[in-house]
């Protein structure tokens, strides 16, 4: 069956409430440098699919099933992927700036040099994933699943973390300066390098984490848990 033939069968699928034609099937094929733009591949059945160098932007993959995709290289900015499986994914150097990823898995997912600012990742569960030097700017990450991710010299600036699980993942040089973090649980996490200038991290929890050479310029630490900041 051809591309846009199973594209078609999909929409009657969804409008119909999968009375009439047939859910989406693109496991392992390759779709890579395709236009999907505004495509609704909602409830797709996409896992180990090739989307190297595919345009998704406006596209929806809310509850998409792509464990093990590879979306390298894609753009997908203003996408909607509300509770989309990316589950040990290849996202390296995708664009994916303000979608919406609400309840979005991305466990052990590949994702370096990705741009995920101005992203929705509400309550997303993200642990063991590489977000190294990728754009979280504006991002909006509360009650996210973060555990032992990597965010090695990742860019967090501006974004929110509220009570978000960040123990103990690698956020070795990155960049959370006026973030919001209440209630953010940085335990046991390697902070070292950092800069959290200005960031709002009341009630945060810091027990056993690394802050070696961290920045605190002008930071709110007001009922911070475990966080010993030497005075001048």
């Amino acid at each position: 069956m051809e591309i846009e033939e199973i594209i078609n069968e999909h929409q009657k699928w969804l409008a119909s409430n999968g009375e009439a034609g047939k859910r989406a099937d693109f496991a392992g094929m390759d779709l890579s440098e395709q236009d999907f733009t505004g495509v609704n591949f909602t409830k797709a059945w996409m896992p180990e699919v090739n989307l190297q160098d595919s345009i998704l932007q406006n596209a929806i993959l809310d509850e998409a099933n792509l464990r093990e995709a590879d979306l390298s290289y894609a753009v997908a900015d203003n996408c909607s992927a509300i509770g989309a499986d990316f589950s040990n994914a290849q996202l390296n150097s995708l664009s994916i700036a303000n979608a919406n990823l609400e309840k979005a898995k991305f466990s052990f997912a590949y994702a370096s040099e990705v741009n995920f600012d101005g992203c929705i990742l509400t309550a997303s569960i993200c642990e063991n994933a590489d977000f190294s030097f990728s754009s979280f700017s504006r991002a909006i990450l509360d009650r996210a699943n973060m555990r032992s991710a990597n965010f090695w010299e990742a860019q967090m600036s501006d974004s929110s973390l509220i009570s978000t699980d960040l123990s103990a993942a690698e956020i070795e040089g990155a960049f959370l300066n006026n973030c919001d973090a209440f209630q953010t649980k940085f335990n046991e996490a390697i902070l070292d390098g950092s800069t959290f200038d200005e960031a709002k991290l009341n009630e945060a929890d810091f027990t056993d984490a690394s802050v070696e050479d961290c920045s605190f310029f002008d930071a709110s630490i007001e009922n911070c848990i475990g966080l010993r900041l030497e005075q001048e």
